[in-house]
This record gives C-alpha cells, structure tokens and sequence, in this order.
C-alpha cells in the first residue's frame, strides 16, 4: 500500500497540484508524487507521440487543403465558370481574411472554455461543408460568401492546436513536437496536387473538375473531423490510451513545468494580460512579414505559372496543379526553419 505522502483521495475537480482523474471513479482524484519514473515518463511521451501528432498532423493538413484550394481552381476555369471580371477573383482571396483575422481571438477563447478536442472538430465539420458547397457557386456572390465563412471557421485552428498540445507536452518538449507536427502536413501537402491532377482529369458535364476538389477535399474533412471527435481525448487526465500511473506522471510533468493548476478554469483578466505584453505585437509583426509571402504563394504561385507563357505551352493547367502545392510547402518549411 502507498504511503499517505503519496497519494490520498480527495473530492474536488479540476484537479490541482499533483492531482489526477481516476477513470473509474469520475469525481475522485488521485495525489502523486511528482518524482515520476523516468520509465513511465518516457512510455507517456512515446504514447501522446504515435497517437496525438499524426491525428493533430492530418487534421492541419485538411485545414491547409481546404484554405489552399482556390488557387488549383483557379486553373481550372473556375474565373470563367463563375464569370469573375477585373479583380473579383484577387477581392475573395482579400475578403476571406478579414474574418480569418477578426474570429481567430475569438476562436482561441472558445478553445479554453469547451477544449480543444471540442472547438477543433467542430471547426472542421464547418469549413470542410462550406467547402462542399463552393463546389456548388455559380457567381462572385456566392463564392464569396461561401469563402467568408471557411474564414470564419479556419481562424483559430492553428491556435487551438498549439493550445491543446500544450495540455500534453511541457515547454520543453513542444517546440520539436510542433515541428513535427508542421514537417508531416508539408510532407503530405505534396498529395494536394496529385488529388487537384486527377479530381481535374474528371469529365462530366453537371459539374467542372474544380467543383469536384472542392467536394471531395471538404467530405474528407468532414469524415475525418468526426472520426478525429471520437478518437482524441479530451485532455491529458481522461486520454483513454494512458494509465493511471502514465497520466499521473503527465500531470507532475506539467506541474513541474511552472503550472500552478492542471485544467484550469478560463480567466478573462488572465487571457488580457497578454495583451500588455510588447512582445506579443512583436510576434505578431514576426508572423506577419512570414504570413503574406506564405499565403500569396499559396494563392497565387499556380495561376503565375499558368501565365507564364513557356511553362504553359510545355504544361497543361492539371500538370502544374500537381507541381505547386509542394513548391509552395517547401518554402513554408525554409521560412519556419
């Protein structure tokens, strides 16, 4: 039997200090001591590791297709289809920031009062289904719309999911994770042009080949939004893949880590703080200057292809399709390296 300084059970919720969720008694808790096995430690991180990084990978990698897919449209006679004059085409791409921008705060709020596993599937079911309807725009005025609010809903995913890996990994182990976390979705960004190639190898008169990658990359994250939902744990003391010595061991970690309280109740006066801080506008400055070369590359790399007159004689719309998203990725990956 444990020894009273080492555990005791005690009714509160969140737990606090070295406290940790019993999955068979939901409203107990149980107090470790924070000197966790080296042993248990290293299974935790191998576990959140293989687990977590390649759902939060694949989830991102939606987000990116979803964001990203109106300049491969663009090759595909979308301007013509939808019979965009003058800069209509240059106006959606401006006018889906302007919620992206506004909501993102918002978002990141809402990600701390129902968690992340909640706001981040729920984003996805979103802007993946507004997506599915850009397939279904006949003129400037519906895909507009259509693209204000996949704005809306991709504002604050990244944020949430940096916040929900902060509720896995200390300060310490984030940063690299992060970076995996970003080399795998650029690594499986490459495929987003193969699906533009072969959705635009489609003949079928009711609908043009650019309708159907709006259509198929939106179903795919609605699919995998509510398979994500059922899967991912809603924070580190219910994570069904973990035990109890594994997520007492997690909590110690975090605690350690100069955390006052494990799942902790959402401050306003807190949340603004950091908004008296210089450095966050000199962050935001940082991301800035990375952000537009990033995402005019993005919106316009495969069109300024299609214009270039050699490379259009020597290549159809579909063959650059495939060339661009990775070129693209690449210099996301340079810039944040």
């Amino acid at each position: 039997m444990k020894s009273t300084d080492q555990i005791q059970m005690v009714e509160e919720a969140p737990p606090r200090a070295n406290e940790v969720l019993e999955e068979d008694h939901p409203g107990k808790v149980e107090v470790v001591s924070q000197d966790a096995d080296p042993a248990i430690v290293r299974r935790f991180l191998w576990k959140c590791d293989i687990r977590l990084i390649p759902c939060l990978g694949l989830m991102y990698l939606l987000n990116s297709l979803d964001r990203a897919n109106l300049g491969n449209a663009k090759t595909n006679g979308l301007e013509d289809d939808l019979g965009l004059v003058g800069n209509q085409y240059n106006q959606v791409l401006t006018y889906y920031y302007i919620p992206y921008v506004l909501c993102g705060p918002l978002f990141a709020l809402i990600t701390r009062l129902i968690t992340a596993k909640y706001s981040l599937t729920g984003m996805m079911v979103f802007f993946g289904s507004f997506s599915i309807a850009t397939a279904f725009a006949k003129n400037f005025a519906q895909l507009l719309v259509f693209r204000l609010f996949i704005g809306v809903f991709e504002s604050g995913f990244l944020a949430s999911v940096v916040i929900y890996m902060s509720g896995f990994w200390t300060r310490a182990d984030i940063a690299s994770r992060i970076s995996v976390f970003f080399a795998s979705n650029v690594i499986a960004s490459a495929f987003g042009g193969l699906l533009a190639y072969g959705t635009f190898q489609i003949t079928d008169r009711r609908l043009r080949g650019w309708s159907y990658l709006f259509i198929i990359e939106g179903s795919l994250t609605v699919f995998f939004a509510i398979i994500m939902g059922l899967y991912i744990p809603q924070r580190l003391t219910t994570a069904h893949f973990l035990t109890a010595e594994e997520k007492a061991a997690g909590v110690a970690r975090q605690l350690s880590d100069s955390v006052d309280e494990v799942d902790s109740k959402f401050s306003w006066k807190e949340a603004l703080m950091e908004m008296k801080s210089w450095h966050t506008y000199m962050r935001m400055l940082i991301s800035l200057s990375i952000s537009v070369p990033l995402a005019s590359n993005n919106n316009f790399l495969a069109p300024m292809v299609m214009m270039m007159p050699l490379l259009r004689a020597l290549f159809t719309s579909s063959v650059i399709s495939v060339f661009s998203p990775p070129r693209t990725k690449l210099m996301e990956i340079m810039s944040t390296s």
